[in-house]
């Protein structure tokens, strides 16, 4: 009767543990500090995530076992974070002379 008391205590824990989530928040600007809006925040192999606002900010839920946050926007280059144990992340994004030299404006 213990062992399955056990069991059960065991399983729970690992169950309470899986579903676990922690509250990442960050601002994410360009490499002169300038704030980014609507930046795509995904979590790596999910389709969960956010976007920045007018400001730059950003805030997320994530599981407490191991993330990676991508940040994207156009005309910048991505970019991969691994979350360890800081609740704040700021994002400096560089931009991506390549994919802006592509975008063209019709003026109609």
């Amino acid at each position: 009767m213990k062992a399955k008391i056990f069991v059960l205590v065991v399983l729970l824990f690992g169950l309470f543990a899986w579903t676990q989530e922690r509250v990442i928040s960050g601002k994410v600007t360009d490499s002169s500090g300038s704030p980014i809006a609507g930046v795509s925040i995904l979590i790596k192999g999910t389709a969960k995530g956010t976007q920045t606002d007018v400001s730059g900010q950003y805030s997320i839920k994530v599981p407490i076992q191991n993330s990676t946050l991508v940040f994207s926007a156009i005309g910048f280059v991505s970019k991969e974070i691994k979350i360890k144990k800081d609740s704040v992340i700021n994002v400096k994004l560089q931009e991506d002379a390549k994919q802006l030299s592509e975008v063209v404006i019709e003026n109609k």
